[in-house]
């Protein structure tokens, strides 16, 4: 009898964990060499502008049922890794919608981006100290309220391909175009104030 249930066990473990992995899509792997190679274009630029457009989402063949939202990021260009010589780049990328506050299970990575007239603030509230901790841990909770903000939005590291009408799409696709982009965070961006609005 027992070695009955330990089979019927096993199984609905390895039923269950391959059910689960059928469901999830693949993503491709982009590593630097893979972007780099396939990129028209690499630069160094600082997010300038975006605005909402009305460009077709031409990923019908990816399945998803969402009617994504097309967005036109103006950059000005720092460096030039690969490619021509430019000032300014165009960048078309899309954006959940809306109505959709979270990210779609299994949905596309999509690349977002911060420019000089986005304010981010982050607030970091004091949390009571618990019974029974260490004085290192009793410390850090009982950090006083802090207003952190962001003074100098970040450069990106944009690998890009070119689109027939002059502007760049993403080299890794619409669906990932996030892994087309890396941060690039300046050391000493985030300033803190006891503000406490």
């Amino acid at each position: 009898m027992r070695p009955l249930v330990l089979g019927v066990l096993t199984s609905c473990v390895i039923q269950l964990s391959t059910g689960q992995a059928a469901l999830a899509r693949k993503v491709e792997d982009w590593p630097y060499q893979r972007l780099f190679a396939e990129a028209d274009l690499v630069v160094i630029p600082q997010a300038v502008s975006s605005a909402p457009s009305d460009e077709p989402w031409g990923e019908e063949a990816s399945g998803l049922q969402v009617k994504f939202q097309a967005v036109h990021t103006k950059f000005s260009v720092m460096t030039v890794l690969k490619g021509q010589p430019c000032k300014n780049v165009q960048l078309v990328h899309f954006q959940y919608p809306a109505n959709i506050k979270l990210a779609l299970e299994n949905g596309p990575q999509f690349a977002t981006f911060l420019n000089p007239a986005t304010p981010i603030r982050l607030r970091v509230e004091r949390v009571p100290a618990q019974p029974r901790q260490n004085t290192k841990q009793q410390q850090l909770r009982s950090l006083p309220q802090k207003q952190v903000s962001l003074q100098i939005p970040p450069n990106y590291l944009l690998f890009l391909k070119s689109r027939t009408d002059g502007r760049f799409e993403p080299v890794s696709g619409q669906i990932d175009s996030r892994l087309s982009v890396r941060d690039l965070w300046r050391n000493g961006v985030l300033k803190a104030s006891n503000d406490h609005r």
